[in-house]
């Protein structure tokens, strides 16, 4: 059966995520730079996911800067960015803006005329969607581009750094097309034979993203599933499954031969799958007809003799057959 493809997942983030949580987008500056996250913003300016100058800490170099990634997880690319945000700067010397594998997305190189390139800076600030293909970083970034280096005396409110990104709200997303892998472990479900009654089916399963469901199906019915806990303010929302169990119960199924099928599901939708036969007989077989003594039942001189019969009808093969002898004078029996 060939893998099932659902494509996209998304990753709020601030004002979009429940609690304000920012579990995606990770910070780095350099020195005299600034990042920080005040999530929910209360609808304040001032508030958000920041990557600005620092205050008052002197000038800073050449390539100095304050950043927020998000970075797609591995065998993921992203496909849209809907963000919230404001964008201010007072020297024209700083570049500063949104980016998608470092082409700027919104705001504005150094030196560019547009001296003091601001975006709304009173809330609620800027809505924007924006749409790539195939991206694998996204940065909220400010950074000093003059060979003399960038000043970090503080300016009027109501921001007082000269150069930030206030990103207030963000959904990220991302394009997974690849499939779960699953595997069975254990079980005797797994082993092959004619079963009867209950038997557990053990498995496991992994993605790029995690696993978010599984589901049992036998001959294409639904008969079991189990949904997992993940957190889509991450940008692995779920975690593998190391090991899960199903019970398998051929008890409801007539005799003869079903396939089942366990599906794993990762965070975008993508299906997994891995399939097989069971063999089910849970009706015992009927008592053997035409039994017979071969030559007779008259007495005979060797004290030994044969039987034959007609086997019952049954799913499975019958594998054996028992006997009870008895001696209708002593009532004595023996069995084999």
């Amino acid at each position: 059966m060939a893998p099932a493809r659902a494509g996209t997942y998304e990753v709020p983030a601030c004002d979009a995520a429940p609690g304000g949580a920012n579990n995606s987008w990770t910070r780095s500056a350099t020195l005299g730079m600034a990042t920080s996250t005040a999530c929910p913003t209360q609808r304040q300016e001032v508030r958000g996911i920041i990557a600005a100058s620092g205050l008052n800490a002197g000038n800073v170099p050449l390539f100095s800067k304050s950043t927020y990634s998000f970075d797609a997880p591995a065998g993921t690319t992203i496909e849209q960015l809907r963000a919230q945000f404001s964008i201010h700067r007072s020297d024209p010397y700083w570049t500063v803006g949104i980016s998608a594998d470092e082409r700027q997305l919104v705001g504005c190189l150094a030196n560019e005329p547009h001296n003091l390139c601001v975006y709304d800076t009173s809330w609620p600030g800027v809505t924007q969607t924006f749409n790539m293909s195939g991206a694998h970083n996204l940065k909220v970034q400010s950074a000093c581009e003059s060979l003399t280096g960038c000043s970090t005396a503080a300016i009027d409110a109501p921001y007082y750094e000269r150069v930030g990104v206030h990103l207030y709200s963000a959904v990220v997303k991302v394009r997974d097309d690849s499939a779960p892998s699953v595997r069975t472990v254990d079980g005797a479900i797994t082993t092959g034979g004619w079963l009867a009654g209950g038997h557990y089916l053990g498995h496991a399963a992994s993605d790029n993203t995690g696993i978010s469901e599984t589901r049992l199906y036998i001959d294409n019915r639904r008969v079991d599933d189990r949904s997992r806990d993940c957190d889509y303010t991450k940008r692995i929302p779920c975690t593998d499954l190391a090991y899960g169990r199903y019970l398998v119960d051929t008890r409801p199924l007539s005799d003869g031969v079903h396939r089942y099928r366990l599906e794993a599901r990762d965070a975008a939708g993508n299906v997994g799958s891995v399939s097989s036969e069971i063999d089910a007989d849970n009706t015992p077989p009927d008592m053997p007809a035409d039994v017979a003594v071969q030559g007779g039942e008259n007495w005979r001189s060797s004290n030994g003799f044969h039987l034959r019969w007609t086997n019952p009808a049954s799913a499975a093969p019958i594998s054996s057959a028992h006997y009870e002898l008895c001696n209708t004078e002593t009532s004595t029996c023996v069995t084999g």
